[in-house]
């Protein structure tokens, strides 16, 4: 709860319960779920055969032009998930994709 905090906002206000119910934050975090863990792959060269191309979007993901549209809300709509949603939903949904391969 604190890294939303930090964001000035709190979880009521970015995620209020009566619009989002807590049932739909596991369809939320899916994607940006899915993303980190593809990078992470990249990173680990598991996507070598690919060439530069995938290298390259990992850059662009990751880089200063583009941090405020694509990292940091990600980032920020996982630690509000991770803050509202019961542990181990998380933790389950958070292993399923990053230990998939």
């Amino acid at each position: 709860q604190a890294a939303v905090m930090d964001q000035g906002v709190t979880l009521e206000c970015a995620l209020p319960q009566d619009v989002f119910p807590l049932s739909l934050l596991p369809f939320l975090m899916e994607h940006p779920l899915r993303i980190h863990a593809t990078l992470s792959q990249i990173r680990s060269n598991l996507w070598v055969r690919n060439g530069n191309a995938v290298q390259c979007q990992v850059n662009l993901y990751r880089s200063a032009f583009a941090m405020d549209y694509c990292l940091v809300p990600d980032v920020f709509l996982l630690q509000v998930c991770m803050a509202l949603l019961p542990p181990t939903t998380f933790l389950s949904l958070f292993l399923a994709r990053f230990c998939s391969h």
